[in-house]
């Protein structure tokens, strides 16, 4: 089991090295540091995410409280920025190894170190998942990954790069749950459904803004693998709802708290719940735009080949697959934020 596991994470090497490759080229040709004294610390990087290391730096240190500053203002409750800032994410760990006074200069390596973790992590997904798929397209696919639209779109907001390191390893989880007949490979099944309530719990530990968007994402694939795989054993629903519940408990501790906090502040314009929050925005103008259809755009050719696998290997199904792929698309015409 340990060998097979070395192999596993000695051939999913070569995709990360690939993206340090090209940040190390990037940061040469532009000057940016450790190659000159330009920075990537911009928008909400430099405004948010560099005092919030600062924090971090000292609490590492023991020189701070996790949940509390008395340095900002006449003191700061950090619950909800130790829950949305990704504060307790094990990246975060990169710190130890930076002096205080060179961060702000290193969160160009710092990103390229998430965005190298997140190719490798979706490297292993794929080989598991895919084991007869060609090599070469395993690790471009993990590339590009790494590059996505997300990653390059909201690289300023450094605390939601975590989760693209992690998902892949949630899906990967998700995916054992799904596809191993409890029956036959019971083994299998327990062990994807451990890795997913690690995952999970990780995710919302580590973000909980973004650990909401997974649980989303999982209740909707959850959907499209009960309508469309052809074997679809119903214990994996159960696996499924006992581990997102466990790993809502365990998490509990630091959403909880954040999610209060965020509730009483002043973005809860109107007061009320989160919930009566959401429903003001929707009656809002900027609740729904008919020009954020356009972001569907994008999705034509993923939406394409999703129908068309769906239509071959669950026929039977085809329509309820359509529609559950089309489903996924909804909350597309709504920003991400308004999701809350």
């Amino acid at each position: 089991m340990k060998h097979r596991l070395g192999k596993l994470l000695y051939s999913s090497a070569l995709p990360p090295l690939l993206v340090m490759a090209v940040f190390s080229l990037i940061f040469a040709v532009k000057g940016i540091y450790p190659f000159g004294d330009r920075i990537v610390d911009v928008l909400d990087m430099a405004q948010v995410n560099v005092p919030t290391y600062y924090h971090v730096w000292d609490v590492l240190r023991g020189e701070k409280s996790l949940f509390f500053d008395p340095y900002t203002g006449l003191g700061t409750n950090m619950a909800a920025s130790a829950g949305m800032l990704s504060m307790l994410s094990p990246f975060n760990l990169f710190f130890l190894f930076i002096p205080r006074d060179s961060l702000h200069m290193s969160m160009g390596i710092f990103t390229a170190v998430k965005l190298m973790a997140a190719a490798w992590s979706m490297h292993i997904f794929l080989k598991r998942a895919f084991i007869t798929t060609p090599r070469f397209w395993l690790a471009a696919f993990s590339v590009l990954y790494a590059f996505s639209g997300y990653s390059v779109m909201y690289y300023s907001n450094s605390q939601w790069l975590d989760i693209m390191a992690m998902f892949p390893l949630l899906l990967l989880g998700l995916w054992k749950m799904f596809t191993a007949n409890s029956a036959i490979h019971a083994t299998q099944a327990v062990r994807g459904a451990a890795l997913y309530t690690l995952m999970m719990t990780l995710c919302l530990i580590t973000n909980a803004y973004i650990g909401v968007m997974v649980l989303l994402f999982v209740f909707l694939m959850g959907g499209l693998f009960a309508i469309c795989l052809r074997k679809f054993d119903k214990s994996a629903l159960v696996r499924l709802g006992i581990g997102t519940a466990l790993a809502i408990a365990l998490s509990a501790w630091i959403t909880v708290p954040a999610f209060a906090q965020i509730n009483a502040s002043a973005r809860n314009w109107g007061g009320g719940s989160l919930w009566d929050t959401y429903m003001r925005m929707l009656g809002t103008s900027q609740g729904f735009d008919i020009a954020r259809l356009y972001l569907l755009f994008p999705l034509a050719l993923p939406f394409a080949v999703m129908l068309r696998v769906y239509s071959a290997k669950a026929r039977t199904n085809a329509p309820l697959c359509s529609g559950s792929a089309g489903f996924c698309s909804l909350p597309c015409p709504c920003s991400w934020r308004e999701l809350i």
